[in-house]
Parts: structure tokens; C-alpha cells; sequence
């Protein structure tokens, strides 16, 4: 199947790094191959690899594909680094070297590239997959507009990197950072925000979670270095704050996953953070105040959902979205109702002990 005949043929460069990526490598290169849009290099990147990784790439004969060789393990960012500078393309695809594209993914992203020569970079929503390649579930709620997204990066990514396609202009202008090791995106995204960003809602990736992902090595960089971002986020907006609010950004953020400091912070306390940047849009007009909102309640959301296996939040989260307490809207002022129910409970603890008990008593 070719890409439809209103669609402009202009070369993609897709960049994929690679280490040690033999056991998913050829599905992956496979779903690059088999696209529906043509007109495409396929830049290789390998970083030292000491598996069957290289082999594999050498076993195609596709005269799309460049590999590009690295003396030693130089890391992800350097590679990539090396992909953008050596791209022909009007267009630069990431893709990863154990995810799978779904077989119209450039022709759609091109396709809106070219009808919006405003934006600067597109994402899509992904199917979330194992090592096995059973679908676990499937991802709906990135931001898709440039207005939402900026509400989502003023605390995390606002996307899947490997479903990004960006104008190769600005990626050779900016480049990734080689002091955001593993959260290189974040880091790049931040620094394109005067550009417009967008987001497809269809699913254009197979995304795969396994134990790679979540290396204790990896998680320590991230820990280090997203502390830096958020305070230049906040910065960036020149947004004040306490040591203490600049915690909670954090934990936010970061879903909750660094430190003890969630066992102890106050409901009212995350409440009151999240009123505050409320309060400074209404002042600074800086995002429309209805889309500003729905950001921080999915970031709320997000954060309930991921500390809840921490801290046995079972309970909580049951009264927080089922359907008898009439909470599980989007709109923010409804759930304004449950912090203000939340607030008197000085801690995590003190809470569930009270929602168990309410629990019980209604049989929810």
C-alpha cells in the first residue's frame, strides 16, 4: 500500500538507537519497513552493542537503512545527537529499537505536519504492550492541542517520545542535552515549547514496558535531573515557591515515586499547591484557565493512581472515582469538593484509616 496521492513525498529520517536490543530489534525494524509512506531513511544508531544487535541490522539489505557504528558505548543521548546531525530528511521520526509502529504511523504524522506548517512537532496516544507482546491497555489521555500541552509540561513529558515526528530544522537547532540522561525528551520538549506542539489521539505505537524501563540506575538519573527541569519550568513562567510547594511539584511530577516525603504530606497541602497555580493563571493569563485545569486534574489523577500500590490507597482511590459519590467527572470544581473533605485529615495515614471505615459501612 503507497501513501495516498494528495500527501507531498518528502523524505523522512527516522532515528533509532540501539544497544543490545536483539530480542525485539527485528519486529521493530520490520514496522519501519512496512509503511505505508515510502519515502524514508532509516538511521541506525548503534552504541557498542554486544549481542546480536549489529547482525541483525546487517541482515537487511533495504537500501533505506544507514547503521551508523560506535567505537564504544557512548549513551542514548550522544547517538541521538549523532542521528539528527546526520539526517537528510525534511522530517525526523524517533523510534525505539523494542517498540513496534503501527503500519500508517508516517503517513498520518506527515500528513498533518504538512496541512499545519505551524507546528514544529507531533506525537499520538500508543497501545501499551509487554515482553511478551500482550496488549496491557491502551494510552488516551496525552493533551493534544499546544494550549493543553504546555499545562501538562509544566510538570512532566506531555509525550511518547518514540511516536514523535519533528521538523529536522528546529531538531538540528536545539538538539538533545547530554545532561538529561534518560530524560532527554522532557528536557527537549521544554526547550520547544515557543514552537507548536501537538498530539494525533489515535494510538501510531506499540509502546513496550519491561525491565529495562524501570532499571534502578536509570530511575536514580531521572531522580537527579528532574528536579533541575521542574525548577527551570517554574522559572520559566517565573511562578514563586516554597521549598516545601517545590517538593510537592515534584512528587507531582514524578508520580509520587521519589522519596518518603508522600507518607507524610497533608491532602490540603497538595490542594492548596494546586489552587495556587490556578490563581497564577487567572492573574497571568498564560494558559486558558478550562484546559489549565483539566491538565491538573489528570496530573492529580495520575499521581492518586501511582502511589496508591505504595501506600494502600486502595480505599481512597475507590471513593475518588466510583460512581456513588458522584466525583469521577473531569470538572475541577466538583473535585474541589473532595479536597475540602480531604483537608481536615493531617496526613496519608489518618486518611485511609477514615476512608476504610467509610468504606465499610457503605460496601462500596
Amino acid at each position: 500500500m503507497e501513501a495516498s496521492d494528495n500527501t507531498k513525498m518528502e523524505l523522512i529520517s527516522v532515528v533509532m538507537p540501539v544497544f543490545n536490543a536483539a530480542k525485539y530489534l527485528r519486529s521493530s525494524i520490520e514496522s519501519i519497513l512496512a509503511q505505508t509512506y515510502p519515502h524514508f531513511e532509516l538511521l541506525i544508531l548503534d552504541d557498542g552493542s554486544t549481542d546480536e544487535s549489529v547482525a541483525i541490522i546487517k541482515s537487511y539489505k533495504d537500501q533505506r537503512i544507514r547503521l551508523l557504528l560506535a567505537p564504544d558505548n557512548e549513551g542514548i543521548v550522544a547517538r541521538l545527537n549523532v542521528g539528527i546531525k546526520s539526517a537528510r530528511g525534511k522530517y525526523i521520526a524517533r523510534m525505539d529499537a523494542d517498540d513496534v509502529a503501527i503500519v500508517y504511523r508516517f503517513e498520518k504524522q506527515i500528513k498533518f505536519l504538512q496541512a499545519h506548517p505551524e507546528i514544529a512537532l507531533v506525537g499520538s496516544n500508543v497501545y501499551l504492550i509487554d515482553e511478551q507482546n500482550v496488549q496491557q491497555r491502551v494510552s488516551t489521555r496525552l493533551p493534544l492541542k499546544h494550549e493543553a500541552i504546555r499545562g501538562r509540561l509544566l510538570f512532566k513529558t506531555a509525550f511518547f517520545h518514540p511516536t514523535t515526528m519533528m521538523r529536522t530544522s528546529v531538531a538540528k537547532q536545539l538538539l538533545y542535552d547530554k545532561s538529561f540522561q534518560f530524560i532527554e525528551d522532557y528536557d527537549l520538549w521544554l526547550r520547544m515549547q515557543e514552537y507548536v506542539l501537538a498530539n494525533i489521539a489515535e494510538p501510531l505505537l506499540y509502546y513496550r514496558f519491561h525491565a529495562s524501563n524501570t532499571h534502578a540506575n536509570k530511575q536514580k538519573q531521572i531522580k537527579q535531573a528532574y528536579p533541575i527541569l521542574a525548577k527551570r519550568q517554574l522559572e520559566y513562567y517565573k511562578i514563586a515557591y516554597t521549598p516545601e510547594e517545590f517538593q510537592i511539584h515534584c512528587l507531582l511530577g514524578e508520580s509520587g515515586r521519589f522519596g518518603d516525603f508522600i507518607r507524610y504530606l497533608s491532602i490540603a497541602k497538595i490542594s492548596g499547591y494546586l489552587d495556587k497555580l490556578i490563581n497564577w493563571n487567572e492573574r497571568e493569563s498564560i494558559i486558558e484557565q478550562r484546559i489549565f485545569k483539566t491538565e491538573l486534574l489528570d496530573i492529580w489523577k495520575e499521581f492518586s493512581l501511582a502511589v496508591s500500590h505504595r501506600l494502600d490507597w486502595k480505599p481512597f482511590l475507590t471513593l475518588f472515582f466510583h460512581p456513588k459519590t458522584r466525583l469521577s467527572t473531569n470538572t475541577w470544581d466538583k473535585t474541589r469538593i473532595l479536597y475540602q473533605f480531604l483537608s481536615k485529615y493531617k496526613s496519608v495515614s489518618s486518611l485511609y484509616k477514615f476512608i476504610r471505615k467509610i468504606m465499610l459501612k457503605k460496601r462500596l
